[in-house]
């Protein structure tokens, strides 16, 4: 991946490299995005060496690019935390990872 989560990209911006079975790298690069850039707002939960295929992809794309982050649903809820005012140093997992009951999330 170059490009994470809740970056913002605009058209032509490399956002994967994939390598061919001959090792030949491609970029997959932005080819749609709102007119001021877009945001990653879902990627496939691929794995470096992980092979891709219509089974792999389901038929889908690689990453999503919305006009703005994608906020929390308030109408059907999903787990979730709350904190108080501070200032956010970095997160201690990723998307996708399994939690634990009481694990610390965030720094």
């Amino acid at each position: 991946w170059k490009k994470e989560l809740g970056d913002k990209v605009k058209v032509g911006d490399v956002v994967a490299v994939v390598t061919d079975g001959k090792g030949h790298d491609t970029e997959l690069k932005c080819k749609n995005a709102f007119e001021d850039g877009g945001y990653i707002t879902a990627k496939q939960p691929l794995s470096p060496g992980q092979k891709l295929d219509e089974k792999t992809l389901g038929g889908g794309p690689i990453v999503a690019i919305g006009q703005k982050n994608r906020e929390l649903d308030q109408i059907h809820p999903e787990v979730g935390v709350r904190c108080g005012a501070g200032i956010f140093k970095k997160w201690l997992v990723e998307v996708g990872d399994e939690v634990r009951f009481e694990q610390k999330i965030i720094d």
